[in-house]
């Protein structure tokens, strides 16, 4: 799909690495379009859920005591 020499300018970076070949990237779009496995968004219900916990987590973890 592309070259990936040293001497390249065509690095780039993502959330896993820091220098990260572009043309990896590329493929991986392409991939992603081509198969159709798309990222979807949780439901509602779902990510109320996740907020109160955390909510209830960070409430009983940063409570003063005298």
């Amino acid at each position: 799909m592309g070259y990936t020499g040293i001497s390249t300018t065509d690095i780039g970076v993502n959330p896993f690495e820091k220098n990260y070949m572009n043309v990896g990237t590329h493929a991986a779009v392409a991939n992603t379009i081509l198969a159709g496995d798309f990222i979807t968004e949780l439901p509602v219900s779902i990510s109320g859920i996740i907020a109160s916990i955390f909510a209830f987590l960070v409430t009983f973890t940063t409570e003063n005591r005298p």
